[in-house]
């Protein structure tokens, strides 16, 4: 057994991790109290588990787990059935269906839905196994090919069991600006009406208002 997990923090609000001393998790036994900080949280891990993990780390720089794609949970006899599959899965694929019990993974017996996750998960992604199920009464063998447990998943099972290690703080409100009162449109002037240009024309008179006569030389005097 090796010592593998020991936190540290430096925050007014440290992690709060709720394990029950010497609980299992996962592949190993939390030897913390309940409800310490987690800097004070230590995990014994087999050492044989230890040395595959940071082997494959240093190899492909990552842990790659085997996927089966279903949701599964023990029934009153203690038996672990399937209650949901998920679309486009190596379950799905395999022709599994909701209401399948399994009861073999590799000709070793399930014990509890634990049990078969941690069987399935330990095993490489593209292995073919064989699961024994039962179904309406019947036994039958079946060849799964499993796929890769997505970092998604793994995300996502990590938050369900740990939802105050994983509470991404929600972003700033932008500062309100307020609102200006809308300005009033003010009333477009009215147009000057255009210049009337007074002129005369002879073309369309009849008379300019003066007429010729002959005169005589008398006339003409004054």
């Amino acid at each position: 057994m090796v010592g593998l997990l020991r936190g540290v923090y430096s925050s007014d609000r440290p992690v709060i991790v709720e394990f029950r001393e010497r609980e299992i998790a996962g592949t190993g036994i939390v030897l913390s109290k309940a409800e310490a900080p987690s800097s004070g949280m230590a995990e014994a891990i087999p050492i044989d588990i230890v040395k595959s993990v940071t082997s494959e780390i240093k190899e492909k720089g990552r842990v790659e787990r085997g996927w089966l794609g279903v949701s599964i949970e023990e029934n009153e006899e203690g038996k672990v059935g399937i209650i949901a599959i998920e679309k486009e899965s190596p379950a799905e694929l395999a022709k599994l269906k909701e209401g399948d019990i399994v009861l073999k993974i590799e000709r070793e017996e399930v014990a509890s839905t634990k049990m078969l996750a941690k069987e399935i998960r330990k095993r490489k992604p593209g292995k073919t196994i064989t699961l024994k199920i039962e179904r309406n009464e019947k036994e039958i063998d079946v060849k799964v090919k499993l796929g890769e447990y997505s970092e998604k998943n793994v995300r996502i099972e990590l938050e369900s069991k740990f939802p105050r290690l994983f509470i991404v703080p929600k972003p700033p409100k932008p500062p309100l600006v307020p609102k200006l009162p809308e300005l009033r449109k003010l009333p477009k002037p009215p147009e000057p009406p255009e210049p009337r240009i007074f002129s005369w024309g002879l073309e369309h008179r009849k008379y300019i208002g003066i007429y010729l006569e002959e005169i005589n030389r008398e006339l003409s005097e004054y």
